[in-house]
């Protein structure tokens, strides 16, 4: 009891009483309190991971319009698959896949 009502003793200092409500109010109640900061720091993270993803994709999507630019091969068998695309001479089939059955 006797530690309890030392440590009391010291918030009746005007210093240490500022000091500790100063310390809560920036920790949970200013506009750029801990908890803010954090979840900005999260916020961050995600969207340099998002960029990280874009960059990537760019430069995956820039590969394969250079493939695309210079093979008519490739560029015919692209057409075919994304745009259903055929000959007057065929028959095009498609495949739709039932998402209650997987």
């Amino acid at each position: 009891m006797k530690k309890f009502i030392k440590f009391i003793g010291y918030f009746r200092n005007f210093y240490v009483l500022t000091g500790t409500v100063a310390f809560i109010w920036i920790l949970f109640f200013d506009r750029y309190s801990l908890i803010e900061r954090i979840e900005t720091e999260v916020r961050i993270q995600r969207l340099e991971a998002d960029v990280q993803f874009y960059r990537d994709e760019k430069l995956r999507l820039e590969e394969q319009r250079l493939v695309l630019e210079n093979d008519l091969d490739e560029l015919e068998r692209y057409a075919r698959e994304r745009y259903h695309m055929k000959k007057e001479n065929e028959d095009l089939f498609l495949l739709v896949r039932n998402s209650d059955e997987d």
